[in-house]
């Protein structure tokens, strides 16, 4: 072990922190496109509806009080916290404002503490799941298969 040695070995591993750091970011970028086709604001989200999404199966409230609701209005474009050492770890996150299930009206995401005023919650999904079942590329493909047929123009006959 050589101080020649120890700084090539720096300098590799700041290169590759790098290159790291760039793949995130179009990563990132990419995602964002594909679940903004998916995901619009306006849209309401049943988390316990059947026959949802799999990107829709794992959501939760990260910040505000849903009031135990499981229907939520997207209030916000949608954002993608993309990981590239491993995609399927992916997830994405909007702001969203809970709908009650009883009479469908909109409700307060307030509660306790700095956030106490919020109108909406903060709501994050994993992207992929089931990755022992299909694995993740299969799923990211399928997603983005989702995504593309959410843009096309629909034509009725």
């Amino acid at each position: 072990m050589s101080k020649k040695s120890v700084l090539a070995a720096i300098a590799s591993a700041k290169e590759a922190h790098d290159q790291l750091a760039t793949a995130t970011l179009v990563l990132t970028s990419e995602l964002e496109l594909v679940m903004r086709k998916l995901l619009k604001p306006g849209m309401t989200i049943k988390r316990n509806q059947r026959g949802n999404p799999f990107w829709l199966f794992s959501i939760r409230t990260m910040r505000g009080n849903d009031r135990g609701t499981n229907t939520f209005l997207i209030a916000s474009e949608i954002t993608v916290e993309a990981t590239a050492f491993a995609p399927e770890l992916s997830t994405w996150h909007c702001e969203a404002t809970p709908i009650s299930e009883k009479t469908g009206e909109q409700m307060k995401g307030t509660s306790h503490g700095p956030d106490g005023n919020r109108a909406t919650v903060r709501l994050k999904g994993s992207i992929c799941l089931d990755l022992l079942e299909t694995g993740a590329d299969e799923q990211l493909l399928k997603v983005i298969e989702a995504a593309d047929a959410a843009a096309e123009p629909r034509t009725s006959a």
